[in-house]
């Protein structure tokens, strides 16, 4: 029963806050309330009665609104920020007052005239990371508006949001974004068609009925993309952003429009026992029709000749042309050990939830798959990758100790099997942690030749160039990660931000951080180099308030440890980012 005085209803909610309000209230205190105030009274309140919202709660800077309509909800928003827009015009930056919108449609329990529940949590949430002068809505809200409003908003895909169990897909509108014409629908940006035939692998369904066997559906689906993305007269749609697509009902002529590729792959997966059955069908993203369709029904101990098959009916259908190389080229697979292959899935899932409990948990994994088939070097690889996010994410007890275990489990996997792209990239990452740049940097260009699809491997050898003092030569390399890879990751935006800092863009190394921080809250690098930029444009509380993050996601973190981990090739590249640090308040 609920309790006296409170309900349950579905609800779309409006959160709001003033971006950068502390530095606005310590400029100036008085005018920064009086404008705060002309703007409710000018803007929020009129357009909250006329789009029919009910506002909820006004503490400080914020603002709560309960909507019955998520279209109004939505339309209220966007038209706030658009009036705003116009009265910001005319004044100087740091005078503008900015709102960060979010708007979430969920359950709400309303106790008197206040609202709780997740449903108003995911909405703060989504209000933090959206732009100043921007709005961020969950996927449930994008799918209500779609073909309903005409404005544009663009696919941010899945991101952890910070005390929200599960991933949210976010879609963001901003003054920035190209506005559609009055007849079209919401739409995401769209990308061109690349000159070489492209393509792009959805998560193949898993059709088992447990949900626990996500990893082996999830797992299929990455080898195949790798089998794929090792091609090189084919254009591969990386990982991650193929995954945004996961669990959506899809739209195969949207999908490509909105990851910029002529085919895309589609699949299914059922493992019963010893039986396993892999449906795929090729579709051309231009019409929609099928080129090609087939279903496999093998025991599980044929998985890796399934995957292979599939890889060559792609091939043979596209008419594409293998260079010698990648003629003969060995079995996909390392191991024909299936336990040791299960587990390798299963901590692979683990590896990428970024966490540090996710971490420990992925370590464990692959040492169990290690200890089935000392002969596997991707479980050695993966080892290694784990230790070097471990040390670089400030998890481990010792970090030197972290990077010598990395070491010697990439050398291991090398001595496995040098043709493997996966084990050249973990090592081009742990020779720049151990300050061998010249290595790193052939480590990382061998795994790009190994697999000229690999997003990461050139965002690992942007990030190593910047190190070792090249940081011009990384952007481009970055242009064509963030292409493979459009739903890129936090990641992404530490190296491109990175590489602006080193060059002393530090604006332009903001706007990347922030991006990173939008897409991913809890990687700490973005927030420690953030600090350090705001450091170098002398805004020293938005400098202390990164700081404060850093320490709040890795507690050991110090100036002493992040300069000592920092791997410059350049001793005048090192002090430049530790004097920011220490102005910024990271004592050593």
């Amino acid at each position: 029963m609920p309790e006296p005085g409170t309900t349950r209803k579905l609800v779309a909610i409006v959160s709001a806050d003033v971006a950068g309000y502390s530095r606005l209230m310590a400029a100036d205190e008085a005018g920064t309330l009086a404008a705060l105030k002309a703007h409710r009274a000018e803007h929020w309140d009129p357009k909250i009665a006329e789009y029919r919202g009910r506002i909820v709660g006004t503490a400080g800077d914020s603002l709560l609104v309960e909507f019955t309509s998520v279209v109004d909800a939505v339309a209220c928003a966007v038209d706030v920020q658009q009036a705003m827009a116009a009265g910001n015009a005319e004044l100087p930056d740091d005078r503008k007052m900015l709102f960060r919108v979010g708007v979430n449609l969920g359950e709400i329990i309303v106790d008197d005239d206040d609202i709780f529940g997740d449903g108003v949590n995911v909405a703060a949430r989504l209000q933090e990371i959206a732009e100043p002068g921007g709005v961020s809505v969950a996927d449930a809200v994008y799918r209500q508006i779609e073909g309903k409003v005409d404005f544009a908003f663009a696919d941010q895909g899945e991101h952890r949001l910070k005390n929200i169990a599960r991933p949210v897909r976010v879609w963001r509108w901003h003054g920035d974004l190209p506005g559609a014409p009055a007849t079209s629908t919401v739409r995401a940006d769209t990308l061109a068609l690349p000159e070489k035939p492209s393509i792009a692998v959805l998560p193949f369904d898993n059709m088992s009925g447990d949900p626990e066997q996500d990893y082996f559906s999830d797992g299929i689906t990455e080898d195949i993309i790798t089998d794929l993305s090792k091609i090189s007269g084919l254009f591969v749609i990386a990982r991650n952003s193929a995954f945004a697509y996961k669990g959506k009902v899809g739209d195969v002529q949207r999908v490509s429009r909105e990851l910029g590729v002529r085919y895309v792959l589609e699949g299914s997966v059922r493992k019963a026992g010893g039986r396993v059955r892999i449906s795929a069908q090729l579709v051309d993203g231009r019409t929609g029709g099928h080129l090609w369709a087939e279903r496999y029904d093998r025991d599980l101990t044929d998985i890796f000749a399934v995957q292979d098959e599939v890889t060559e009916e792609i091939v043979s259908t596209l008419s594409l042309k293998l260079t010698a190389a990648e003629r003969g080229r060995g079995p996909t697979q390392d191991t024909d050990n299936l336990e040791a292959y299960d587990y390798l899935l299963r901590g692979r899932g683990q590896l990428l939830s970024a966490t540090k409990q996710g971490n420990a948990e992925a370590r464990r994994m692959f040492e169990k798959a290690r200890a089935l088939d000392p002969a596997y070097a991707s479980a050695h690889a993966r080892l290694a990758q784990a230790h070097t996010q471990e040390m670089m994410q400030g998890w481990s007890e010792s970090p030197a100790e972290s990077l010598d275990r990395a070491y010697a489990f990439s050398e291991q996997a090398l001595a496995l099997d040098d043709s493997s792209p996966l084990v050249h990239g973990v090592l081009a990452y742990v020779c720049l942690w151990r300050r061998e740049h010249a290595r790193a940097v052939a480590e990382a260009e061998r795994a790009i030749a190994l697999d000229p699809n690999n997003a990461d491997s050139y965002t690992a050898l942007a990030s190593i160039l910047t190190f070792a003092g090249e940081p011009e030569k990384s952007l481009p390399l970055m242009e064509r990660a963030m292409r493979l890879n459009p739903h890129y990751l936090g990641e992404y935006m530490a190296a491109l931000g990175h590489a602006h800092f080193v060059m002393r863009r530090y604006e332009d190394a903001v706007a990347a951080f922030k991006r990173g921080i939008v897409r991913n809250p809890d990687f700490m690098p973005n927030h420690l180099l953030l600090a350090a930029s705001y450091a170098k444009l002398g805004k020293q509380a938005e400098a202390q308030a990164e700081v404060a993050e850093s320490k709040r996601l890795s507690p050991r973190i110090s100036g002493w440890m992040a300069a000592a981990m920092l791997p410059y090739r350049r001793p005048g590249d090192l002090d430049h980012v530790r004097d920011a640090l220490q102005w910024a308040g990271l004592a050593d």
